[in-house]
């Protein structure tokens, strides 16, 4: 005979022992993994003004998108804007999905000086879709000067693009998904 014949309920005990730390284990890892995902991307994007001027700049994104199963997702790293000059020089406080509808994400957006007393600059929302692909940045102050004087403008920047039409297509593809706040461009 057999140990599980002599001794039945032993082995029952044994076995559902080892399942439930076997499931224990499956959901620590879940709960604590954040599968994280590299972003590497260099894109084409517009920078549309507030007076309807557009103009064409490249995106450089590196860093890593933590995609936990039970907390917001989060992008560590750098996000920089040729023709922006303070995205190169500031750094960019982790983006931290605050929503997140139908594949689309949307983080605040804002860098901080590198200078002693920390000072927080160009706050804005940024939509993205899981892998950056398609992006839209809306700034909530003035970040780039208005050609002639010194004041500055709000602005937005989508990418992929380099025109109105490929912004507007863009744009709207992520507000179709997204819905409000996010709302599809109009010509001025």
């Amino acid at each position: 005979m057999t140990e599980e014949n002599i001794y039945p309920e032993a082995a029952v005990k044994t076995k559902t022992v080892g399942m439930m730390i076997g499931l224990i284990l499956i959901v620590a890892f879940i709960s604590f993994y954040t599968f994280p995902k590299e972003i590497v991307r260099v894109q084409k994007a517009a920078i549309l003004m507030e007076d309807g001027s557009i103009r064409d700049t490249t995106i450089n994104i590196v860093g890593t998108l933590e995609r936990p199963v039970f907390k917001p997702s989060k992008f560590s790293g750098e996000f920089t804007i040729e023709d922006i000059k303070a995205t190169e020089e500031n750094t960019l406080l982790d983006l931290n999905v605050v929503q997140k509808k139908n594949g689309i994400n949307m983080a605040n957006w804002v860098y901080h000086s590198s200078n002693q007393p920390l000072e927080l600059k160009m706050p804005g929302i940024i939509w993205f879709d899981k892998d950056f692909g398609n992006i839209s940045i809306q700034s909530t102050n003035q970040w780039l000067e208005k050609s002639g004087d010194n004041d500055l403008q709000p602005i937005k920047i989508i990418s992929p693009a380099v025109s109105f039409e490929q912004a507007a297509a863009v744009q709207a593809e992520l507000a179709n998904r997204f819905g409000s706040p996010l709302e599809p461009l109009q010509k001025e």
